[in-house]
């Protein structure tokens, strides 16, 4: 079995869409303060929960661990390969007080900027229970106050300045887990949410369906190709185009956009936010977590050292 597993971790930066006097480290600081026990730190997140598992202050840095799981759900067994035809899953039941990891997320905070590594889980989960104890915590707080945004590598803005966007493919997934962040009132940021609201718009009112019946009936895919006319080409519309790109960045989902240049060049829109790839000792089918935080607060001091965190 390998004892290591690679990582990504990635830079985010809190944005405030109205007047805030505390930063978000003091917000979490003061909300996992006040509920210390993880069973007030448990939210719904699809067909099951997010819960914070740990917070604690290293130095200057606020530390975090959430997962995700579904209460009491059996896990399937696959037998080893054998001489037999046919083989058969089978079901272990979780131990008792105990549920099956369906994956986790660590997180570094300092201030309003934060570090994120995910284990087999995506990162609007973290979102999701950042609102949820924010929310709780403080009355007065819209989930729409909080903005998590990715930061840019300089150099890969440049580059698409340079070479130019020729188009902008979206493979986007619209799942269950969606629908019910919308009706629990977290509203969904970012330019791929506003077109998975469109979809679901459309698609509920030709089939009247309900949202909940909506997934209920299947699991929906979404392409969408944004693209210049050639025909009509000019700065404005390439100026355009150009603009969407970047601000994709900012969008929890950007792992389902390929940005095409006008040079042929793919790349991934999550592979221009700031990122690295590390690899933390495995534990079970998640990372090590006091590694992990380590590897978050090194990056960190790395980021800053550099002037990103200043920029």
């Amino acid at each position: 079995m390998n004892a290591e597993k690679s990582r990504r971790l990635s830079y985010r930066r809190a944005i405030w869409t109205r007047s805030h006097d505390k930063s978000l480290q003091q917000l979490l600081d003061e909300a996992h303060n006040k509920y210390k026990a993880t069973q007030d730190r448990v939210f719904d997140y699809g067909d099951g929960k997010i819960q914070g598992m740990s917070f604690s202050k290293r130095d200057v840095y606020s530390c975090g661990h959430i997962s995700s799981y579904v209460p009491n759900q059996p896990a399937c067994l696959v037998p080893d390969a054998s001489p037999a035809i046919d083989l058969d899953t089978s079901t272990r039941e979780p131990p008792q007080g105990h549920s099956y990891l369906d994956g986790d997320i660590f997180y570094v905070v300092k201030e309003d900027d934060l570090i994120v590594c995910t284990s087999s889980l995506r990162e609007t989960a973290l979102l999701n229970y950042l609102a949820s104890i924010l929310a709780q915590y403080q009355e007065s707080f819209a989930p729409s106050d909080l903005v998590v945004s990715a930061v840019a590598d300089v150099s890969q803005v440049q580059l698409l300045a340079r070479e130019g966007v020729a188009r902008i493919s979206i493979n986007s997934c619209l799942y269950s887990a969606s629908i019910k962040y919308i009706d629990r009132g977290l509203k969904k940021q970012g330019f791929i949410s506003e077109l998975q609201e469109l979809a679901e718009a459309a698609l509920m009112k030709s089939h009247q369906l309900n949202p909940s019946k909506l997934y209920e009936e299947a699991n929906l895919s979404m392409k969408v190709e944004i693209s210049t006319d050639r025909r009509k080409s000019g700065l404005a519309s390439q100026q355009s185009i150009t603009e969407i790109a970047t601000s994709l960045l900012n969008d929890p989902n950007a792992d389902d956009v390929t940005i095409v240049t006008n040079t042929g060049s793919r790349v991934k829109a999550s592979s221009i936010a700031v990122s690295k790839s590390v690899r933390l000792p495995a534990h079970g089918n998640s990372v090590s977590k006091l590694t992990a935080w380590q590897a978050l607060i090194d990056y960190f001091s790395e980021l800053s050292d550099s002037g990103i965190t200043s920029q």
